[in-house]
């Protein structure tokens, strides 16, 4: 079996779906309230997958499309208050085996951090009790920034704490570097 017949991870493939049809990501949003994120990540929960034919969340979705509620996906996730466990825990495992890199590649800065920042939010529970996605992203995100960024620091006292674990607005500690790091690539 080559890595071709692996599928990408689900998560990766929603970023990228969110970044090619423009999805809001604003975890503040009170136009759409990120509804196109909150179907997707809660369908993700329920172990469907962006690269299915049976896909069905986009913002080609008619009613989607107008801020509603299809009845196929039922009524909108919540946005203030936690999800179901199990579907945190569902979520908080595809988001751990997401590479982070590869989804700055297929999306823009700052969408693909509030993209994160949106996976981190609705899995914020389960985080604080498994560190599954702390685990696997910091040092991804560490990877990323550049050698003198001052967020490097407290990105390693944070990875040298096992008792910390990310959250939706620590990510607005990096933002400033990691932006630094997107123009020079641009320029290069």
């Amino acid at each position: 079996m080559g890595t071709t017949d692996i599928p990408r991870n689900a998560f990766n493939a929603l970023c990228a779906q969110a970044a090619n049809e423009n999805w809001c990501w604003r975890v503040n949003c009170t136009t759409c309230g990120h509804l196109l994120f909150r179907y997707g990540l809660r369908e993700l929960a329920r172990g469907k997958h962006p690269d299915s034919s049976s896909w069905i969340v986009s913002k080609s979705h008619g009613v989607l499309s107008r801020g509603g509620e299809p009845v196929e996906l039922g009524p909108a996730p919540p946005r203030w208050t936690p999800w179901a466990p199990k579907e945190q825990l569902h979520l908080a495992q595809i988001l751990s085996q997401a590479c982070i890199r590869d989804i700055t590649t297929a999306c823009s800065f700052p969408g693909w951090l509030g993209y994160l920042g949106l996976g981190l939010k609705y899995s914020e529970d389960t985080e604080k009790a498994t560190h599954f996605i702390s685990q696997s992203w910091a040092p991804q995100l560490l990877d990323l920034l550049p050698r003198d960024a001052t967020s490097r620091s407290f990105l390693r006292d944070f990875m040298n704490d096992p008792g910390k674990t990310l959250c939706w607005r620590m990510l607005g500690v990096f933002e400033t570097d990691l932006s630094q790091v997107t123009v020079h690539s641009m320029r290069s």
